[in-house]
């Protein structure tokens, strides 16, 4: 193997985690001080697009590592970056390094949360410390026919310090203050023991690591001395910690169970690539990324597996044991879910073509409260400037109209049932057909609107009616003569300041009844004999639009005119989204009301009315069959 020193940086946050147990020489309770070791720099398994997997070692010395942010250091719950998921802190001046390990000491602060770490120290219960960090330079060692590459930093930053739920870097233990000396043995002692036979040296490590790891993971003390003299090497004990650990997280969690989802790291990466694998095998992307190839042919329970074993999980016991386990709040495959069902809700959500976005302005709304749209008539008339170098004033009416937002949503569950029977694609299937139901549920809204007479205006009106002009009711037969008719009545529209809006209709809607109907006479190429036979240009360009809930007026007959939205400059019917969720939103539960993962699809959306006078309707002629 040949080793180089990479000139690049590696800027993206990344996370391990060391174990930390309370002993009568570290923990100071009346001081409310815990002495810790957060790194051993230990070798830990990554993947990322530039490397592929390798093994990532972090070098543990004063001129390896950027120590200035650490006098100032906060202790966090979980890597949650606020001021309420403050700990503790950071004693200044207590960072040392012992043995190739990096300690120091923290100060719990007196809120709730550290009350209970504390709480839980000196009950024996162990706490892990993740601290977050910057590579900012490494060294690389290709690996062999059977070893993967090793990246070893040479220079980097530890960015924060948090408690969170499985360690990373088991071996990276805290220590009694005993079991930690200063090591000034003499140097010809020193040279001594490091000649010591190869294994008696390698069975203490043996007997040390089992220690270390029995003491991370509160296992009880005859099984670690049982592990000892029965000779298990350790990394059996470490998978056996492993297992019994999550059991009991599972029954009875002692501590937070933390996922640190916006960290930028190998594990982020290896979700986003089988959430790609997953997306591209049901036709959902276009695109399958270089490291996603390897997943998309996997089936769902091997795919559970890998990630599972990638991030240091046990796949041991039943394909039911192990599908509890992948539901588990602290592993990965809820989160490659919840990204899975969010990117299929938005783009079939996306593919849903509403015709009511032609007619209908956006306005995005901060809240749920009735909101007052002002609509200002035409600006005044300019006239000239008088013998005193003034302008007129002018004055401007105003008209208010209401409306407000409404909240949609259901839930649906990916239960342990169908993880084991591999009905992930089913489950896909139904997200998608959810994406296309809020979609649509929006046209039903503002259709619903329309038709049902409920878009009602200040003037106690409906949007359509005798006394605004846009209503001919009975109705006529959809010909040439009515649409003269209607585009007249447009025509003849005057704002809110008596002046005609001189706007010409845009939009013809009908249903299925009319369909052709509007389209032959829009569209159609008929060759004219005589004048009275020419299709008149104000007639050709109108637009000809398929609505199929008109069907839902009775007699299937009524067709509208609507002007162009930018015409009409943001009056008339307007379609409502909330602030910062304009498309659909969806959030994942574990465990609480199903076996499995439970989703959640929430969507605000309204509908309301500014003017009248940018629409049209023919109640149609109901009294027999088109001709």
């Amino acid at each position: 193997m040949t080793a180089r020193t990479q000139g690049r940086s590696v800027q993206d946050v990344q996370t391990r985690s060391a174990a930390v147990t309370a002993g009568t020489g570290s923990l100071n309770a009346e001081a409310r001080t815990i002495k810790v070791v957060w790194t051993t720099g230990a070798a830990v398994k990554r993947y990322s697009w530039d490397e592929g997997y390798y093994m990532e070692e972090l070098a543990v010395d004063r001129k390896s590592i950027r120590l200035d942010r650490f006098e100032a250091m906060s202790l966090l719950d979980g890597h949650e970056q606020s001021m309420d998921a403050r700990l503790g802190t950071v004693v200044p001046g207590s960072v040392k390094f012992e043995s190739g390990k990096a300690t120091a000491t923290l100060r719990l602060s007196r809120n709730a949360k550290a009350e209970s770490i504390l709480r839980d120290l000196e009950d024996g219960h162990p706490i892990n410390i993740s601290v977050g960090y910057k590579i900012h330079r490494y060294e690389k060692t290709e690996g062999g026919a059977d070893t993967l590459p090793t990246i070893r930093a040479i220079d980097w930053e530890p960015m924060e310090l948090s408690v969170v739920a499985v360690p990373a870097d088991p071996g990276a233990v805290s220590r009694k203050e005993q079991d930690m000396p200063e090591d000034n043995t003499p140097p010809e002692q020193q040279r001594q023991q490091h000649q010591r036979p190869a294994n008696l040296i390698a069975e203490r490590r043996r007997v040390k690591d089992i220690r270390d790891l029995a003491r991370s993971m509160n296992m009880a003390e005859d099984e670690m001395d049982a592990a000892i003299d029965s000779g298990e090497p350790v990394e059996s004990f470490r998978a056996r910690a492993f297992d019994k650990m999550i059991e009991r997280q599972n029954q009875s969690p002692t501590f937070p169970h933390v996922e640190t989802r916006g960290m930028q790291d190998s594990q982020e990466t290896l979700r986003r690539m089988v959430a790609n694998a997953i997306l591209h095998r049901s036709g959902l992307v276009d695109k399958l990324e270089d490291g996603a190839r390897e997943w998309r042919g996997m089936p769902t329970m091997d795919i559970v597996k890998e990630v599972m074993r990638f991030r240091g999980e046990s796949t041991r016991g039943s394909v039911h044991d192990v599908a509890s386990r992948a539901m588990h709040s602290s592993s990965d495959f809820p989160i490659i879910l919840q990204d899975i069902t969010n990117q299929v809700v938005l783009s079939a959500y996306s593919a849903y073509e509403n015709t009511f976005q032609l007619i209908a302005s956006r306005k995005v709304l901060s809240d749920y409260r009735e909101t007052k749209v002002i609509d200002i008539g035409s600006a005044p008339d300019l006239l000239l400037k008088n013998e005193h170098g003034e302008f007129k004033a002018g004055t401007i009416r105003e008209s208010e109209e209401g409306m407000k937002l409404q909240r949609y949503g259901r839930s649906i569950g990916f239960t342990h049932e169908m993880l084991v029977n591999d009905r992930l694609d089913a489950f896909m299937d139904v997200v998608r057909n959810w994406g296309l139901k809020v979609a649509k549920l929006e046209g039903d809204i503002v259709w619903g609107a329309v038709i049902g007479d409920s878009l009602v205006l200040k003037d106690g009106k409906p949007l359509f009616h005798a006394d605004h002009n846009n209503l001919t009711t009975p109705g006529t037969a959809l010909d040439e003569s009515a649409l003269v008719a209607a585009r007249k009545a447009f025509r003849q529209q005057k704002d809110i300041d008596r002046r005609p809006i001189n706007i010409a209709p845009k939009y013809l809607f009908v249903g299925t009844d009319l369909e052709i109907v509007a389209q032959k006479l829009i569209t159609g190429n008929l060759v004219a004999t005589k004048t009275d036979d020419v299709v008149p240009q104000a007639i050709k360009s109108l637009v000809p639009v398929y609505e199929p809930r008109l069907d839902d007026i009775p007699g299937g007959k009524a067709w509208f005119l609507f002007a162009d939205i930018n015409q009409a400059m943001g009056r008339g019917i307007h379609y409502l989204h909330l602030l910062g969720h304009e498309t659909p939103t969806t959030a994942e539960q574990i465990g609480f009301r199903i076996e499995g993962v439970e989703f959640t699809i929430a969507h605000s959306f309204g509908v309301g009315i500014t003017d009248y006078r940018y629409a049209y309707k023919n109640a149609g002629d109901t009294s027999g069959p088109e001709e």
